[in-house]
């Protein structure tokens, strides 16, 4: 949802534009912000499905993870993009601070 609303921005804003050329640069202008709002995001979050991918890290992660309400609650704030950019919490601090760290997808 987040890539659609960045596209329809670029879109909104080079359908603004008076001469083809400035439109196609604004186009242009979408892999650049998809990498900025959200390319450390994208990073992590391939590296967690491959970790979770090896069935045996699967197994352990639903024994041992899925009973653990605050795990799951920090999993659940990664795996969809939860957490708050300025979020005061524990859970967001981290995650913010692994996606800046995190290259570029």
């Amino acid at each position: 949802m987040e890539s659609g609303r960045t596209a329809a921005e670029v879109a909104a804003h080079a359908f603004a534009r008076a001469d083809a050329a400035s439109r196609e640069r604004v186009l242009q202008s979408y892999n650049t912000r998809m990498k900025q709002d959200l390319g450390g995001y994208y990073t992590l979050g391939r590296h967690f499905a491959t970790i979770i991918g090896n069935p045996e890290v699967m197994r352990l992660a639903t024994k041992y993870g899925l009973p653990r309400t605050t795990l799951m609650k920090f999993l659940l704030k990664i795996m969809a993009n939860l957490a708050e950019p300025g979020g005061k919490g524990a859970s967001d601090r981290i995650i913010n601070a692994l996606s800046k760290i995190a290259p570029d997808a």
